[in-house]
């Protein structure tokens, strides 16, 4: 191999080796023979970088150290770098940047163990709250095989074991969250205008979206954590994230909650019926969040809402109510309460003119005898 030479001028500093490549050649193999580019400190620029140098290099780092083995929240800064790379438009080659980011991210759902899969969904979590629509829209198309974690088990001590179960519950609500976003987009995340569209469905559309709102709750609810779960970084990270969701859902439900009270005595009977289980399990639900709250540290609970009163559970059996006394109100034909109790009014009305007009008739006949 040719010995490295001492610097003069006619010789390079770093030796023949050095001296025979090109800088171009040097950056595009990673070799330390040329001085690394002086980067910004902005998430925009060290994206932009990482995605010039190649596909493996800084982004596939960035990924890999925001979900080692470490028993740590990811980190900030990487996580921060992947949501600039999702705000770069193509790069050179057929792959956008998001594809480039979800392919790295599906590796890492591949691995066994419970500290790296979690912190990966965590990751995913982050990148679908605050990431572009594009990653989004990728994600959505690769669901089914992205969160496909049912049978997840890391076996390696009874800890584990109930780490795993937190894998796969968390899993699944980002799945169902992905298929309602789709589809109720407009509605999770409605304009600045102040126009709500919950305000402007009917009672039909109304209920079907709740319901499904109701769903994503439900599984968002059924993520739990066993014993001290939340004692450890990593799933105090994930209950963090889920926290922020729910109280976001919980004020979107209250939103339809209350549009579909005020067309409640619009509705029939069976519209009636769907709308007050749907208000039954808004309370239930809303009593599940405020209880989630009670463990929180101190830092959390300022995000949870008050949870329902005594007047907001005693309002389901009143609704019910009302619903048993239209139906049988219009059972004996007779309308709802209101309307009867009115018709009986008039019926005593015209019974006592007829009664008045029987005794002027009788005053006559005995004035034409006399």
């Amino acid at each position: 191999p040719p010995v490295p030479v001492a610097p003069s001028s006619g010789g390079h500093p770093l030796g023949t080796l050095a001296a025979t490549r090109s800088p171009v050649h040097c950056v595009a193999q990673g070799n330390p023979c040329m001085p690394p580019p002086k980067r910004s400190t902005s998430a925009w620029d060290l994206a932009k970088h990482g995605l010039k140098v190649g596909f493996g290099t800084d982004v596939e780092r960035a990924v890999l150290k925001a979900t080692n083995f470490d028993e740590v929240t990811p980190k900030e800064k990487h996580v921060r770098y992947l949501l600039g790379v999702l705000q770069l438009e193509r790069v050179h080659g057929p792959v956008t940047p998001a594809k480039c980011v979800l392919d790295l991210l599906l590796k890492r759902l591949h691995e066994k163990s419970w500290v790296v899969v979690l912190k990966t969904l965590i990751v995913y979590h982050r990148l679908i709250r605050e990431g572009s629509q594009t990653f989004v829209l990728h994600l959505y198309g690769a669901t089914a095989q992205t969160f496909s974690l049912r049978t997840f088990s890391d076996r390696t001590t009874p800890e584990t074991a109930t780490f795993s179960s937190i894998v796969r519950s968390y899993a699944i609500y980002l799945e169902e969250k992905l298929c309602t976003w789709r589809t109720y987009q407009k509605v999770l995340e409605p304009s600045l205008s102040g126009s709500h569209p919950l305000k402007h469905m009917k009672p039909k559309e109304l209920m079907e979206t709740l319901q499904d709102i109701q769903n994503l709750i439900n599984a968002l609810q059924g993520v739990e954590f066993p014993g001290k779960a939340l004692e450890n970084p990593v799933p105090r990270a994930a209950f963090e994230l889920l926290l922020h969701d729910n109280l976001k859902l919980y004020v979107l439900c209250n939103e339809g909650v209350l549009a579909l009270l005020e067309c409640f005595f619009k509705m029939d009977e069976k519209q009636a019926r769907q709308g007050v289980k749907v208000y039954h399990t808004f309370v239930q639900q809303a009593e599940a969040f405020r209880k989630a709250g009670e463990d929180v540290p101190s830092n959390l609970s300022k995000i949870v809402a008050q949870g329902p009163s005594k007047s907001m559970m005693d309002l389901v059996p009143t609704l019910s109510g009302l619903i048993r006394k239209q139906k049988a109100a219009q059972g004996s034909g007779m309308g709802p309460p209101e309307d009867s109790e009115s018709e009986d009014e008039q019926k005593k009305k015209e019974e006592d003119e007829d009664e008045d007009e029987e005794d002027e008739e009788e005053e006559e006949e005995e004035e034409e005898e006399v």
